[in-house]
């Protein structure tokens, strides 16, 4: 396991137990009447429960306990955790950690998180207009469109949105991940007609990406899952 990019071991723990739980799921049901087929109208997926626990030996109580307590300050906070089944855990601690001592020096150590998994960053670059994208998760994610201006345009479109009065050779940045818009890294909403920030739907994971004009754009986004 590793957490930020850094090796569990680096903090003196030993992986014993990594189990992945199924998120919740907050459903809006349309049950429709005279026993009509139910009509699903909307859908909230949580994040996971993940549970985690490793085991830390140290000589003494004294310095299997400090061990401990620089693995929690490493972990309370969100985190990127990469597991043994390959995928990614965007996770934040979910309660106190439960501590066993199983002899002198060796501790065994229970943490609990909520967590969404995902694979590695996919960067795509768009060659052509009207370009169809598939989306590979199995829950919903929101993606980075960026490119640079190569004129000044008076306004450009991509998937719905908007952007006006854009400069030649600027950097544009519609952020559906950290969700922002930004020219040149300042804020670009009060230009934008932005509703929502760009995502995909698994449930419709086929998609075209058109513009107003071609312009060479890369879309990143991380494939989230269930």
């Amino acid at each position: 396991m590793y957490i930020d990019g850094t090796p569990l071991e680096y903090y003196g723990a030993k992986l014993l137990d990594f189990v992945p739980g199924f998120p919740s799921l907050t459903n809006t049901v349309l049950e429709g009447k005279n026993y009509a087929l139910p009509r699903l109208l909307h859908s909230e997926v949580a994040p996971k429960p993940l549970n985690i626990k490793v085991t830390i030996r140290q000589p003494t109580y004294h310095e299997a306990t400090q061990t401990a307590s620089r693995l929690i300050l490493a972990l309370n906070k969100t985190v990127e955790l990469y597991g043994p089944d390959g995928l990614y855990y965007r996770a934040a601690m979910d309660g106190s950690p439960s501590f066993n001592w199983l002899s002198i020096g060796l501790l065994e150590v229970g943490l609990s998180f909520r967590a969404v998994a995902h694979g590695a960053l996919e960067v795509v670059e768009i060659p052509r207009n009207n370009y169809p994208m598939h989306y590979p998760g199995t829950a919903p994610a929101g993606y980075k469109i960026e490119f640079t201006a190569p004129t000044a345009l008076s306004s450009f479109t991509i998937g719905g949105i908007t952007l006006a009065s854009i400069p030649n050779g600027a950097k544009i940045v519609i952020d559906g991940i950290e969700k922002m818009i930004t020219q040149n890294g300042a804020n670009k909403f009060a230009e934008s007609n932005l509703i929502d920030f760009p995502r995909f739907d698994p449930i419709n994971p086929d998609m075209i990406i058109t513009m107003s004009q071609y312009i060479p754009i890369t879309i990143s986004y991380y494939p989230t899952y269930m």
